[in-house]
């Protein structure tokens, strides 16, 4: 369907997504305190593809602005929507979405599947968001990140997978056509998700050890006598002065590596055909 909408029609749709995330989040928030518009990345991603993600973004970056942030932190919103909702969209790759009339296996299998997807996605646009607004402003990843994890897979995993299969059923739209490159099957989601807990433990870690260092001196003091001479200076300045590097590198290294992770191709190897002798 993504493909198909005029450029017109495309543009209506993302403010329409923009403005339905936007409502969902602003009431879910003032009556229960959670953003109950993650409930639905998950089936915007698999129906809309590229159109749910830019959706799902402006209608972030905007209650980030009505909420009173900075244009910066906004931004930071936005972009972490993108790659959450992306993601789904990715991870999912055009599989069939079972209806509520299909069978019992069908249905499980589907809302299995949309629950591990919606898990790695939720996992990695947060810990987006915690290194990104750490970037711009003083935001701790340590503290503020296992809430804004969990506050976001609540709504994620217990409405996504649930929404997704009764959409399914409601309606005729078909799921977004899947990215060009290989299947993305279990093992690959399994390495995504590999790569999402291997950034947010060590962005948590990170932020933490830096949070003892500038609150006691005496953890500083531990951590330089337990370094060598010649790296104490580095990794202290890696966590104090220079830890936008940190963040930075970060950033950009699991994005990098969850894009190789989704792209890449195993090519089976040939068999080389031995010659026979002549003589045999």
């Amino acid at each position: 369907m993504a493909t198909a909408l005029s450029p017109n029609r495309r543009t209506a749709l993302v403010l329409a997504v923009g403005l339905a995330v936007l409502c969902a989040n602003l009431f879910a928030g003032w009556l229960f305190g959670v953003p109950l518009g993650y409930g639905f990345a998950l089936p915007l991603g698999v129906f809309l593809g590229p159109v749910g993600a830019v959706g799902v973004a402006l209608g972030g970056a905007v209650e980030a602005l009505l909420a009173g942030e900075v244009p910066a932190v906004a931004v930071a919103r936005g972009l972490s929507d993108l790659l959450l909702v992306g993601l789904c969209y990715a991870l999912w790759n055009g599989r069939v979405v079972a209806r509520p009339a299909d069978s019992a296996r069908a249905v499980g299998g589907t809302l299995i599947a949309a629950a591990a997807v919606a898990l790695v996605a939720t996992a990695f646009g947060s810990t987006a968001l915690a290194t990104l607004r750490s970037l711009v402003g003083p935001y701790s990843v340590a503290l503020a990140g296992p809430a804004l994890l969990g506050d976001r897979l609540l709504s994620a995993i217990v409405v996504g997978p649930p929404l997704l299969v009764l959409v399914s059923g409601a309606t005729r739209v078909g799921v977004a056509p899947p990215l060009r490159g290989p299947r993305v099957g279990p093992a690959r989601l399994v390495a995504v998700g590999l790569v999402t807990v291997a950034w947010a433990g060590s962005a948590f870690t990170l932020s933490l050890l830096r949070g003892d260092i500038v609150a006691f001196d005496s953890t500083r003091a531990t951590l330089a006598g337990a370094l060598p001479s010649s790296l104490e200076p580095i990794v202290l300045g890696l966590l104090l002065d220079e830890y936008w590097l940190v963040l930075a590198g970060s950033f950009i290294a699991a994005t990098l590596a969850v894009t190789l992770c989704l792209w890449w191709r195993q090519r089976t190897p040939r068999v080389r055909r031995q010659k026979s002798h002549p003589n045999r």
